[in-house]
Order: structure tokens, then sequence, then C-alpha cells
């Protein structure tokens, strides 16, 4: 198990019948366009990990693509019901496929940063790696760090009108317990029918840097195919970095990516 794994999937468990209305729409990006856009030629076996409520996968399964996806919350995969893709709750550190058992393997929505070490992010790849056939794609996005005041101070992230009620949220940052991670505390208000919840989730996360995460895919054994800014939209300055790695079949000099 991933270091902090229990808590991240205690905190989705308790999101799940809200996430669409909360994580979902804090999107602000067509990443699952992308994601399909540049799987449009694999015609073999797909996974998504953190597949979540299937907010990508059914996208892709909507598109013809033979996805599946795993996730350690079981909320979350009951929030993505009734679903026309198989999913399985599983662990993105311990993937529980024979070796080559993908064309493609997503690690979507900022995924990799619940890896909060050198070792747990090699760890995750590798077993990305295991399960690609020769030549598969790994498929991943990142937000760009900003250097945010890890002071504990609450902040309001939005107010949002959702099914249950008017939903709102507050997030405050502090310092992790290792080294570049940081603590992520949100409080929630959901005002509705019946009466009003309020509870608050943590958790932490490490915000790798492009440079950190590429070199970290290359010395596993992948090659940097393309890169992306703000999934193919990008502004003066962008909020997501996005690639597609091809897994070596050989060790060999990695070819220049393509920019887009």
């Amino acid at each position: 198990m991933m270091p902090g794994a229990a808590e991240v999937e205690a905190n989705y468990d308790r999101l799940a019948p809200l996430y669409e209305a909360d994580m979902g729409q804090s999107m602000a990006f067509d990443d699952a366009g992308w994601y399909l856009a540049q799987l449009q030629d694999v015609s073999g076996r797909v996974l998504e990990l953190g597949c979540g409520s299937g907010r990508i996968t059914r996208r892709l399964a909507a598109a013809g693509l033979g996805v599946m996806g795993i996730d350690r919350s079981a909320g979350m995969l009951a929030a993505s019901a009734p679903r026309t893709w198989p999913a399985l709750r599983a662990d993105i550190a311990a993937l529980p496929f024979v070796n080559g058992s993908f064309d493609a393997v997503l690690l979507p929505y900022s995924l990799a940063t619940y890896c909060l070490d050198e070792e747990t992010l090699a760890r995750v790849l590798g077993k990305c790696r295991r399960v690609l056939r020769p030549g598969g794609r790994l498929l991943a996005d990142l937000f760009v760090p900003r250097p945010l005041p890890l002071d504990g101070q609450w902040r309001l992230d939005y107010e949002r009108q959702t099914a249950g009620g008017t939903l709102t949220r507050w997030k405050r940052l502090l310092p992790g317990d290792l080294p570049a991670s940081r603590r992520i505390e949100r409080r929630y208000r959901l005002a509705g029918n019946p009466g009003v919840h309020e509870w608050t989730s943590r958790e932490s996360i490490r915000p790798w840097t492009a440079r950190e995460f590429e070199e970290a895919c290359v010395e596993l054994g992948f090659i940097i195919a393309l890169r992306a800014a703000d999934f193919g939209r990008p502004g003066q300055d962008p909020c997501f970095r996005s690639w597609v790695f091809r897994r070596e079949t050989k060790r060999s000099r990695a070819p220049e990516a393509t920019r887009t």
C-alpha cells in the first residue's frame, strides 16, 4: 500500500456522492477529450488508474475503447454505476495484472501527486511499465506547482449549487511530513434538505515538477513521445502539463518529444 493511501481512500469514500460537483467541476480543461484524442488509434486494452466515478473512463468507453479502471475507493467505484466498462478495486502500487496486459495506461488528474516520495513514484511507474506491452503508452498529467503559502489559513475555494443543496468548500495548506510534500485540508459544508452537513478531509500530496516526473519516467524505461500544456490549449501561464510516454522495447536514446 502507498504511504497515505488509507487516508486518501477514506476521503474519497466520503466525497464520492458529491465528487462530480466537487473535483469534477474543478477541472477547467477538457482533459478527458485530450486523453481520448491520444488513444484514437489504440485497438487494444486501456487501463485507467484512479478511475473514480468514471469521469474520464466513461468518455473512453463511449468512444469504443476497450477500457477498464481501478480505484482504491469502494465509494468512488459505486458512484460510477451504472457503467459499461469493467472496474476493479485495487491499489495503483500493486496492479493485479499479468505482464504486458495493456496497450495504454492512464495516470490522470495529477494522480502521481499521491506518490509522496521518489521510491513510491518509481514503484508506481514500474508497475505501469510492467503491465504495458512493449511499445505501449503511458499517459499522465500533473498540475503545475505554485508557490502557495503553507500558513494554515482557511481560504474559500468555491460555493456551488448541487442536486443536494449548496456545497461550499474551504481549503488550507500546511507543510507535509516528507520533503517537498504538502498537507491539504478541505472543509466542506452542504446546506440542503435535510439540514446542514459539515466535514473535513485531510491528505498529503507531493507536487512533482515536470522535470522530476519526466526524469523518473525515463529512468524506468519510458520514451517521451509528446508533451502538452493545459491539454493542448495552453495560455501564457499553464496550469497543467501532460505527457504521452512509450515503453521502450530496448534501452536506447530517447527521440525528441513533440510539443503541443
